[in-house]
Parts: C-alpha cells; sequence; structure tokens
C-alpha cells in the first residue's frame, strides 16, 4: 500500500489559491478508483493522500500531476507500508 504526506512550501493563503483544483484532480482520482482517501492534516502544514491498488510508478506520476505540485506550494514523500494488520472494513475498502 503506498501513501503521501505532503508538506506545504508555501503559505496557506498561497497554498488555496490552489486549493479548488487539487480538490477537484483528486475526486477525480478517487472516482477512477486510484486514491482512496485524501485529506488535511490538523493543524493544515500538508496533507496525506492513500493509493488503491496502483504502482509505485503511477503513484509518483498522480503526485507530479497534482495541481499542488505543479504550482510549487506543497512537496510530497511516500511511505510505502504492508497493513499486514487491520480490521475487515478496511481490508474491504483496500482489496476492491
Amino acid at each position: 500500500m503506498l501513501m503521501a504526506l505532503s508538506n506545504y512550501t508555501k503559505s496557506l493563503d498561497e497554498v488555496n489559491k490552489y486549493r479548488d483544483q487539487h480538490i477537484h484532480y483528486l475526486t477525480h482520482l478517487i472516482t477512477a478508483n486510484k486514491l482512496l482517501a485524501a485529506g488535511r492534516q490538523t493543524p493544515p502544514t500538508g496533507a496525506v493522500i492513500i493509493a488503491r491498488n496502483i504502482s509505485l510508478d503511477e503513484f509518483k506520476t498522480i503526485l507530479a500531476k497534482d495541481p499542488y505540485t505543479q504550482a510549487g506550494v506543497a512537496d510530497y514523500k511516500i511511505i510505502e507500508f504492508n497493513p499486514a494488520l487491520c480490521d475487515e472494513g478496511f481490508k474491504a475498502l483496500i482489496s476492491s
């Protein structure tokens, strides 16, 4: 499983200029079953994006095309892990 942690590299005001584009982009990817979840960290210093059954290369491409990346307002750190321990509901989400 892949997830990305983003870090805002510009002020929140600057990040928010691209927020609608960013949300539209991620919503499309969730609908296409490429992403499982995405959301801002609390406090809003970045975000978490969880991929769904895609390769590392595809995830890197998705993040590179993100409007936040394109605008230079966020960078991403990808974390790959094996969710060996999880409840049945989560297993169903990640296997579909």
